[in-house]
């Protein structure tokens, strides 16, 4: 293998290490909670958060993370309430958020680019910005998780 291949190739398979940690940390306890429906909720409401950044010409993870924040919040405090229909909850908070995505987009003047891209990013298109943020990101979930490790044994068993 070239150098040349290794140098480009070494970030992303990089970000994709640390990704899969976070991934691998927390899907477990979503996994084992049963909670995949609200994770998959909170990821399609930020999509609402991605539509409005392009509308007002901001970065799109600035959006994402005020609407995925909000629709987490939302969901805390109404989770309670719609105890027995919070299945009906999350799912119309999730069309909610990719409705307002799409709206968004639309709405938005000139070049809105490939939507896809978006919703499933590029690995290879990753810079030293996205590998410090994952990084610092999957430093705060293991502070956490080993912070809270019996906590959150209680609550998933």
């Amino acid at each position: 293998m070239s150098p040349d291949i290794f140098f480009v190739l070494g970030l992303p398979l990089a970000i994709a290490a640390l990704a899969s940690l976070a991934c691998g940390i927390m899907g477990t306890y979503v996994v084992v909670s049963r909670q995949s429906l609200l994770t998959g909720s909170i990821a399609h409401c930020a999509f609402g958060g991605i539509g409005l950044s392009v509308l007002l010409s901001i970065h799109p993870l600035y959006g994402a993370l005020f609407f995925g924040l909000s629709a987490a919040i939302m969901i805390g405090c109404l989770k309670d309430r719609w105890l027995n229909e919070s299945d009906g909850l999350l799912t119309g908070i999730w069309a909610f958020g990719m409705g307002l995505g799409i709206l968004f987009l639309h709405l938005s003047s000139g070049y809105v680019g490939d939507v896809s891209s978006y919703l499933f990013g590029h690995i290879l298109l990753s810079n030293w910005e996205d590998f410090w943020i994952i990084l610092g990101l999957d430093s705060v979930i293991i502070a956490v998780v080993f912070l809270l490790f019996r906590a959150f044994q209680a609550l998933t068993y």
